[in-house]
C-alpha cells in the first residue's frame, strides 16, 4: 500500500500549495497588483489545473471508499461480495484451494480481489499473501515468488489463457492455502474445482451512490442525472468514466452534458459489440436462453421489468425448455436458472431487489439495448401515443398484418378511456375477423380500463393474460373457456369476484388477485380442481368463501398469500388447508378484524 501514501502526500502537498497562493493572491489583489507578464499568466492557468486536478483525484478516492488507513472500505455495491468471498477463503469448508472471480472487462473484478487481498480478516488467516498480475512480464516464472511451506494466499489477477491456468495448477498448496483468480473467461473457471463467484452489474440504487461519490447534484439536477446515469446500465467504468468526464469537464449544463456523452457513447458505454459476441459466450447447450435475452428486446427502453412478469411471459410463449424426465424440475425454476445465469454473465441487470434480496426489477444494459435481437412482427402490438391506431385500414389489411400474431403486449399508460376502448375494438375485431386464433399472450398491464370482450372462447390457446394495474372491474364468465391459461393477472384492479367458470382452468398456474379490494373466489362448480396451480396471492377468506371442497383441493401451491375474516372453527379449517400445503415455499397471511383493520 506504500502507493496510497504517496498519493496521500502529494495530494496533501498540492493541496497547500493551492491553498498558500489564494491567500497570497488574494493580498496581490488587495494591492491592485496583477500578472501582468506571459510567465505570470500561465502559472495562474496551471495552479487552476492543479487545483482541478486535486478535486478530481479526491472526489475518485471518496468514489472508491480509498481510506489511508491500515484497512480500506468496501467500494460500493460489493460489500456483500467481499464478505461472501473472504467467509469461503478463511474457513476449512472448501476442500479444493482454488476460486475465482468471474465477470466481463471493467465490472470490479481487480477491485474485488484487492478489497479481499488487503482485508482484515484475510490478513490474520494467511500469513503470507502474494499477489501476481497476469500477463508475466519477468523471466522469471512467477511460480518461483510462492511460499513452499507456510500457509499462503495467492492471487493471480487476469489470468486469460490455458497456459497460465496449467501454470496455476502446477503450485504445491500447503494444507489451508488458497489461490484466487480473476477472469474474463467463463470456460476457464469450469476447469476449477470451485463454482466462480459472478460480478453482476449495479443496481440502480447502487449505481446512483457510486456516482454520487464523485459528483454531487441538486435537487434540479437529480432527475436529468439519474436519466443519464441509465445508460451506464449499472456498468461500473462507464458510471466512473461518467463521472470523470462531468468533475474534468466541469459540466453542469445537461444539454451540453449529454452531446459530450454521445460523442463518447461507444467506446465509454459498450460492453458487447456484436449479437455474435453474446451467442458466444452463452451455453452452446442452451440455445433458448439466446431466445430468452432476446425477448427483452420487447420492452421499452425506459421499462423497469418486474421479473414475476418477465418469467411468466417466457413461460407463456414457450422459450423455456423443461426436460422430461421422472422428477421434471418445475418451469418457472428452469427460467429463473435463466434470469440468474444471464445476470451472472452481465447480460440482463437487476434494477431493484426486494428485501427479502429476490429480484424485483431487471432490465436490458444499455449497451444491449442498442443491438437489433427481434425482427417478428407477429410478436408485439403496441398501442402508443404516436402509433397509429390498429383498427383503422381495410378489414382484409387487418386479416393480413395480424392472423398469426402470437402475442400483444402493450406499453401505453395514457389517461382518460381511450386507450381501453381502442384495445376493446382491436381485439373484439381481431376475434370476430377470426385473427388470434394462435394468439398465446395478452398482457394489457397498466393500460387504463381496457374494454375486454364478453366472448373470450376463440382466444382458446391463450396462455398469459396480464390485468394487473389496469383498474378493470370485473371479468367475463367465458373465461373459463381459455383452457390453456397458465397465468391470470388481476392484481391492483378492482374486480372483486372471480366467475365460477375459473375453476374449468386446470392448466392454470400462476392467480393474482387484489386483497385490498377483497378479491373472492366463487363457490366450486363441478368436480375441477385447480391441481396445477402454483402461486395464488392476494386471496381474501371468509364465510362465504369456498373452503370445503374447493380451495382445500388446491394443494400444489408454492407461494400462497391471504387475507382472512373467519370464526374460530373456520380458521381451523383454512388451517387445515395450509397444512396439506407440502410444497409451499412463501406464504403471507394476514386476519382482518371486522373493521377492516389488519390484526
Amino acid at each position: 500500500m506504500a502507493w496510497l501514501e504517496q498519493m496521500n502526500n502529494i495530494v496533501k502537498r498540492a493541496e497547500n500549495s493551492v491553498q498558500t497562493f489564494m491567500k497570497s493572491s488574494r493580498n496581490v489583489r488587495i494591492k491592485q497588483i496583477q500578472f501582468r507578464t506571459n510567465a505570470g499568466t500561465n502559472l495562474w492557468r496551471e495552479i487552476g489545473q492543479m487545483e482541478n486536478t486535486v478535486n478530481l483525484v479526491t472526489r475518485t478516492i471518496k468514489a472508491y471508499n480509498i481510506k489511508f488507513t491500515k484497512e480500506s472500505n468496501s467500494v460500493v455495491g460489493l460489500e456483500e461480495d467481499v464478505h461472501e468471498l473472504v467467509s469461503r477463503l478463511t474457513t476449512n469448508n472448501e476442500h479444493h484451494p482454488f476460486f475465482s472471480i468471474l465477470g466481463i472487462g471493467g465490472i470490479g473484478k481487480t477491485t474485488l480481489a484487492k478489497e479481499i487481498y488487503n482485508h482484515a480478516d484475510v490478513a490474520t488467516h494467511f500469513p503470507q499473501r502474494v499477489w501476481i498480475s497476469l500477463p508475466w512480464k519477468s523471466s522469471e516464472s512467477w511460480v518461483q515468488t510462492v511460499p513452499k511451506n507456510v500457509r499462503y494466499l495467492l492471487v493471480l489477477d487476469n489470468i486469460s489463457t490455458k497456459e497460465e491456468l496449467e501454470e496455476a495448477l502446477t503450485v504445491a498448496s500447503p494444507s489451508g492455502s488458497r489461490i484466487l483468480l480473476t477472469t474474463r473467461d467463463t470456460n476457464l473457471v469450469s476447469e476449477v474445482g470451485n463454482p466462480p463467484h459472478h460480478l453482476r452489474l449495479r443496481t440502480k440504487e447502487e449505481s446512483r451512490k457510486l456516482l454520487n461519490k464523485m459528483v454531487h447534484f441538486n435537487l434540479k439536477e437529480e432527475v436529468k442525472a439519474k436519466e443519464i446515469l441509465g445508460k451506464c446500465g449499472g456498468f461500473p467504468l462507464a458510471i466512473v468514466r461518467l463521472g470523470y468526464l462531468i468533475s474534468r469537464t466541469a459540466v453542469y449544463n445537461f444539454e451540453e452534458l449529454e452531446r459530450v456523452i454521445k460523442q463518447k457513447e461507444k467506446p465509454m458505454l459498450e460492453t458487447y459489440p456484436t449479437i455474435e459476441s453474446i451467442q458466444g459466450s452463452l451455453p452452446k447447450s442452451d440455445p433458448h436462453m439466446f431466445r430468452c435475452l432476446s425477448y427483452l428486446k420487447l420492452f421499452p427502453m425506459e421499462i423497469e421489468i418486474p421479473a414475476r412478469r418477465l418469467i411468466a411471459l417466457w413461460i407463456a410463449e414457450g422459450l423455456v425448455k423443461v426436460e422430461k424426465k421422472t422428477e421434471s424440475p418445475e418451469s418457472e425454476d428452469v427460467a429463473n436458472e435463466y434470469l440468474t445465469e444471464l445476470i451472472n454473465r452481465d447480460m440482463i441487470q437487476v434494477v431493484e431487489r426486494k428485501l427479502n434480496g429476490t429480484i424485483k426489477t431487471c432490465c436490458l444494459p444499455y449497451s444491449l439495448q442498442k443491438l437489433e435481437f427481434y425482427k417478428n412482427q407477429k410478436r408485439i402490438v403496441n398501442f402508443r401515443r404516436n402509433d397509429p391506431s390498429p383498427t383503422s385500414g381495410k378489414s382484409s389489411n387487418f386479416r393480413n398484418d395480424y392472423r398469426d400474431l402470437l402475442s400483444i403486449l402493450t406499453f401505453d399508460t395514457r389517461e382518460g378511456n381511450t386507450p381501453g376502448e381502442e384495445a376493446g375494438k382491436f381485439l373484439r375485431k381481431g376475434i370476430a375477423g377470426g385473427c388470434f386464433r394462435k394468439l398465446q399472450v395478452l398482457d394489457l398491464e397498466r393500460l387504463f380500463r381496457p374494454e375486454l370482450p364478453n366472448m373470450l372462447g376463440p382466444l382458446s390457446k391463450l396462455r398469459y393474460l396480464g390485468l394487473r394495474w389496469t383498474c378493470l372491474g370485473s371479468i367475463p364468465s367465458s373465461i373459463g373457456e381459455l383452457v390453456n391459461l397458465q397465468t391470470l393477472d388481476v392484481k391492483h384492479t378492482s374486480v372483486r369476484n372471480l366467475p365460477g367458470s375459473i375453476w374449468k382452468l386446470q392448466e392454470l398456474r400462476n392467480l393474482y388477485l387484489n386483497q385490498n379490494c377483497r378479491s373472492r373466489l366463487e363457490h366450486h362448480q363441478g368436480g375441477n380442481s385447480l391441481k396445477n396451480l402454483r402461486t395464488l396471492w392476494g386471496l381474501f377468506v371468509d364465510k362465504d368463501s369456498p373452503l370445503k371442497d374447493g380451495l382445500d383441493k388446491v394443494t400444489n401451491l408454492r407461494k400462497l398469500g391471504l387475507a382472512f375474516q373467519l370464526e374460530q372453527e373456520e380458521q381451523k379449517a383454512l388451517a387445515n388447508w395450509i397444512k396439506k400445503l407440502k410444497y409451499l415455499k412463501s406464504l403471507r397471511i394476514r386476519s382482518i378484524g371486522g373493521k377492516g383493520q389488519t390484526l
